[in-house]
């Protein structure tokens, strides 16, 4: 990672702690890193100005307009050296907000600048960074005092918009920019904007949906444009945002197909709560692939434009904590609160207890429910004075913990409606699920409150009793695109190409079997193959090509046949990363490939999410890492079976020593996975300790069955004759316990019986 990078990772890191640590002690802290950011930038431009004109091309990027408002009225009344000081001081604090959010400097023009996102390097969140820039910009304008008057009087208008753009040398002086309709839209869009505001496209909304606080505005008729423009004014980020990741092709944006029904009957059940006040819970159900995630984000999308004030939970499960007690609550209130987990121990306490404050302002014991509750989902306040006389009790600290728990969820919506969206309910961990039933089935009445659960029929084979004993629950199955419902979603897709050939249509339509997810994959394999040629404008086909194209079969060998398209360093670097799981990180894909460098490792994850193979995450979970997700848990799923068995087991023990050092104090919220690792790479007796300190640890927050499952899983690990009887007969107590606790008194007995005879 070079220097560049690092800084800016550090000044993303520190604006992200304004909340605890207040705005005189990070701008302190950001200054002499904004410095040396803008020092090292200015040096690359310098050694990498081109001796001959530059090639052009086409890229896609977010372009930003800042234009100061109040700088002619302060010019007619101030001396021009003046005002030459107070507008160089305050471009150089823009300036810096610009670059250290990744963005390129354009140009400046009078008392305006342009500025670029995803000019040389493009990433998935530049929309993101480029908002957040225009958000933080207008902050520093608000926040700019210098010692002359009327300079308070300035203000910030600033229009972005995201598209093709020619990148290129213009003129005699051959300075590289950018042209093309994106450009003037965003020009036209500040020129439009209130003053003080940022006002954005709907190409840039649908890249942040879930993400910014905004406001639809009336369509806009543009000059040279026939359909009016969809805009949105950026109200403020969202805490934590809970990103929604929609798959499709790149570059285009295709409405929701075929499931207008199932949409108008979540929009039913929100209006439902909000008139009745009261609970309703809906769980959206479909194979892999089937679009309950783009039906999430439409869901989602119509809601945050809704003229109601209300509060949003958000929470994802996933397959790597599915047994790490009460994960999923963790990461609802984590997602609410911002809180990270790289964050230490304190940071985390801090902001669970602000974040308590503020929803329970008129309830005396809130801090005393911040620490129940933040004890019970990891976050181990075993030092609080309001834990004494439960840390010996994990039963009582559990029901106290749930009790607490209707409370803060029943005064929350008692003051405003309450939405709560959980993703990828499947992977859930029981002691989730048991807390959330407990929630649904004890709020008290009078409380609007929305939970909405989108999860795979696995869920329902795990748990066939779920959600008995909750009112007013409706339950919603996604089925198949019909074969018209199909064939319209694959004209969406290639509305681009001209006269689109049925027998690709039919060729799609046939092979996809209804699954949208199969139909993208399909027509993302037809492009590999160079079948189908994306342009700007027109798509369009190589008929030649068509004849010598296998359809396969199923999902898996199509995303088979994706894989086999990468580059070898491509290959490796997503083979290491489906070892790491889901979700991963550079640096865990750095540390398992002694064959691959860092620029390797970089520029392969680069060609993936440009592929729309991986995508990124922001924030990391770890400090001085860049964190991923596999698209969709099938890709991981087939990425990992092309390695060989010896392959595997020596990359899990890498992966396994590096979680196990990057999780730091933090530690005990990853020991399932790190066992996982250790065991899947060979070392069972490592692996058998991880699982007991994680046995140890469910039993403490009386999450009985992970910690029943953990002790019976490392005892089956320590079957080996060579293995030391002391650690079987400590985990066959630790396993007696954990039954005893759960009223199974018959194995209770047995597996004390089984000690005392090792003993």
């Amino acid at each position: 990672m070079d220097e560049a990078t690092k800084l800016q990772q550090a000044i993303q890191a520190l604006d992200s702690q304004r909340s605890l640590l207040g705005d005189d002690v990070v701008e302190a802290a950001l200054g002499p890193l904004r410095e040396r950011l803008t020092s090292l930038q200015t040096t690359q431009a310098v050694q990498n100005v081109p001796t001959q004109p530059a090639a052009q091309q086409r890229r896609i990027v977010t372009i930003l307009f800042a234009d100061v408002s109040g700088y002619t009225a302060m010019s007619e009344h101030m001396d021009a050296e003046d005002v030459r000081d107070v507008m160089n001081a305050l471009w150089q604090k823009l300036d810096n907000i610009i670059l250290a959010r990744g963005g390129k400097i354009d140009k400046h023009m009078g008392d305006g600048v342009m500025a670029l996102w995803g000019a040389d390097e493009t990433r998935e969140d530049d929309p993101e960074q480029a908002i957040h820039a225009a958000l933080l910009m207008r902050a520093a304008l608000a926040d700019f005092r210098p010692d002359q008057p009327l300079a308070d009087r300035l203000k910030m208008r600033i229009g972005l918009n995201t598209g093709p753009v020619l990148l290129g040398s213009i003129g005699t002086r051959g300075e590289v920019t950018a042209i093309g309709d994106t450009v003037n839209v965003a020009s036209r869009l500040e020129q439009i904007s209130p003053a003080g505001g940022v006002l954005i496209s709907h190409d840039t909304y649908r890249h942040v949906r879930g993400v910014f606080e905004v406001d639809v505005q009336p369509p806009l008729e543009i000059k040279g444009k026939i359909e009016p423009l969809q805009t949105y004014l950026v109200k403020a980020a969202k805490p934590r945002a809970f990103r929604l990741y929609t798959r499709g092709i790149e570059g285009v944006e295709t409405r929701m197909i075929g499931r207008s029904d199932s949409l108008a009957r979540l929009r039913i059940a929100f209006e439902d709560s909000l008139v009745d006040g009261n609970l309703v819970v809906v769980t959206v159900t479909g194979d892999a692939g089937i679009g309950k995630s783009r039906l999430l984000y439409e869901f989602n999308a119509w809601a945050e434009v809704q003229k109601v004030s209300w509060w949003v939970f958000k929470g994802r499960a996933s397959q790597s904590m599915q047994n790490t007690p009460y994960a999923l609550l963790r990461d609802i209130f984590s997602t609410r609160f911002e809180i990270q987990d790289s964050d230490s121990l304190a940071v985390a306490h801090e902001k669970l207890e602000q974040g308590f404050a503020e929803f329970l302002p008129d309830v005396p014991d809130w801090r005393e429910k911040a620490h129940v509750i933040g004890h019970l989902i990891g976050l181990d306040f075993s030092e609080s004075p309001h834990l004494r006389g439960l840390l010996n009790d994990p039963r009582q600290l559990r029901q106290q913990a749930l009790f607490y728990l209707v409370r803060f969820f029943g005064v929350a919506s008692s003051t405003s409606p309450a939405l709560l969206m959980l993703d990828d309910l499947q992977w859930a961990d029981s002691g989730s699920l048991d807390a959330l039933h407990y929630l649904f089935t004890n709020l008290p009445p009078a409380s609007p409150f929305m939970a909405l659960a989108v999860t795979r029929p696995i869920l329902f084979e795990r748990y066939p009793n779920l959600g008995q004993g909750i009112k007013n629950l409706t339950r919603i199955h996604l089925h198949p695109l019909d074969k018209n419902d199909s064939r319209l979603l694959v004209s969406e897709i290639l509305r681009k190409v001209p006269d689109l050939p049925d027998a690709i249509r039919e060729l799609v339509v046939g092979g996809a079997e209804g699954n949208p997810f199969y139909v993208e994959e399909l027509i993302k394999m037809l492009i590999d193959q160079r079948v189908i040629c994306p342009d700007e404008d027109h798509w369009r086909v190589e008929p030649g090509r068509l004849a010598a194209v296998h359809v396969p079969s199923t999902l898996s060998e199509v995303l088979q046949a994706r894989l086999d398209s990468l580059s070898v360093n491509e290959r490796l670097t997503i083979q290491r990363a489906a070892v790491v799981g889901r979700i991963f990180w550079d640096q865990a894909i750095l540390h398992a490939s002694p064959d691959l460098s860092e620029g390797d490792v970089r520029e392969s994850l680069q060609a993936l999410r440009r592929k729309e193979l991986v995508y990124e995450r922001r924030p990391a979970a770890f400090t001085g890492t860049r964190e991923y997700t596999f698209k969709h848990s099938l890709f991981q799923e087939v990425t990992y079976e092309t390695l060989l068995k010896r392959q595997r087991a020596s990359l899990h023990t890498l992966v396994a020593r590096w979680l196990d050092r990057a999780s730091g104090e933090r530690r005990g919220e990853y020991l399932a996975q790190i066992g996982e690792h250790y065991e899947k790479g060979g070392d069972v007796a490592r692996a058998a300790e991880i699982f007991s300190q994680a046995a140890e640890r469910a039993l403490s927050l009386s999450a009985l069955s992970e910690a029943r499952g953990f002790f019976e899983h490392a005892i089956r690990l320590l079957e080996h004759p060579d293995q030391p009887v002391r650690d079987v007969i400590e985990m066959q107590i630790g396993l007696a316990d954990a039954c005893m606790q759960l009223g199974e008194y018959a194995q209770a007995q047995q597996h004390a019986e089984s000690a005392a005879a090792l003993a």
